[in-house]
């Protein structure tokens, strides 16, 4: 499994993410952030939201809550192995059935289990709004739109990870953000999203 460094913009292995633990965002690499008191950034301030705190390596442990306490080696098969680097332009969907995944073992418990109290979830219907600037989102981890029924997937649920078009919207401040897929969605689905919401996960 890889990701996308924010810093360098490198994908990386994901044995190097690190997690700033004031603010609760996973974003950097183990090289860049070893050098985030020599580059722009002052001290150890999140690339994101700018907020100081401690960093921990980010593992997932056996209760499949993304954690940063200790490092987990994770040996992945190769068609799990994701680049979102190569996927731009292509909206990434999340497969409710995959093992491994971080947005599959947070969804799932999102959908099926229920969150640990380390985190909550804030949604929002179609053609409804947020203000991206809500101080609830500084520690947004995750975000999907989607349904839990699909009639197009066999009424399983159907969501695309919009993580980086949530972000996005936080990082430049925009005052409101429409539930829509024009804002969420990066090509046309032939899908009836009329039902479809977003899903927001945050750290308290």
């Amino acid at each position: 499994m890889s990701f996308t460094c924010v810093v360098c913009m490198n994908t990386k292995r994901f044995d190097t993410l690190m997690m700033n633990i004031k603010c609760g965002h996973a974003c950097i690499c183990e090289d860049c952030q070893s050098q985030l008191p020599f580059t722009i950034f002052t001290e150890n301030a999140c690339p994101l939201c700018r907020r100081n705190g401690e960093y921990r390596r980010v593992h997932i442990n056996i209760d499949g809550d993304i954690t940063s306490d200790e490092l987990m080696n994770n040996n992945y098969p190769n068609n799990q192995i994701v680049n979102e680097n190569e996927n731009d332009n292509i909206d990434i969907i999340v497969n409710i059935e995959q093992n491994n995944d971080p947005r599959v073992i947070k969804l799932r418990q999102i959908l099926y289990t229920g969150i640990s109290t380390n985190y909550f979830i804030l949604t929002y219907e179609k053609h409804n709004y947020f203000n991206p600037k809500d101080d609830r989102l500084e520690n947004m981890v995750m975000a999907f739109y989607g349904t839990e029924q699909c009639s197009e997937n066999n009424y399983k649920p159907f969501f695309i990870d919009v993580t980086r078009r949530v972000q996005l919207a936080i990082n430049i401040r925009r005052q409101i953000f429409i539930v829509n897929d024009e804002n969420l969605l990066k090509s046309n689905h032939t899908m009836n999203t009329k039902n479809w919401l977003i899903t927001i996960l945050c750290v308290r």
